[in-house]
């Protein structure tokens, strides 16, 4: 995604291509962890056949849905940064070439 350029070390450069695709592999991982999730396979508490096991599983069900959620969240705030990422430094890059075009352009 960012890389050291020679030869000096102490700059980089961003591969926005890189970033974009990032951010896709991320949705992509959402979806494929939402579909294959161990919570497509709940089962009612009550089914359990003990009134504590079924609490026990309710509970836990709750506790994994909520994990999920969290995870799917975070997942699209990073992907959501990684599309951002790589505008702002699309943008960069096009004001940068801008102001070296007028610089240019007056002498």
């Amino acid at each position: 995604m960012t890389r050291a350029t020679e030869p000096n070390a102490n700059s980089f450069s961003a591969e926005t291509h890189e970033l974009r695709a990032a951010a896709r592999n991320v949705r992509d991982a959402i979806e494929e962890f939402g579909t294959g999730s161990a919570l497509k396979y709940r089962l009612d508490a009550h089914e359990a056949g003990h009134p504590r096991l079924g609490a026990e599983l309710a509970g836990y069900q709750r506790a994994s849905a909520d994990s999920v959620e969290l995870l799917r969240a975070d997942a699209q705030e990073l992907a959501t940064r990684l599309t951002d990422s790589a505008a702002d430094y699309e943008g960069l890059d096009s004001d940068l070439a801008s102001v070296l075009s007028d610089v240019v352009h007056r002498q």
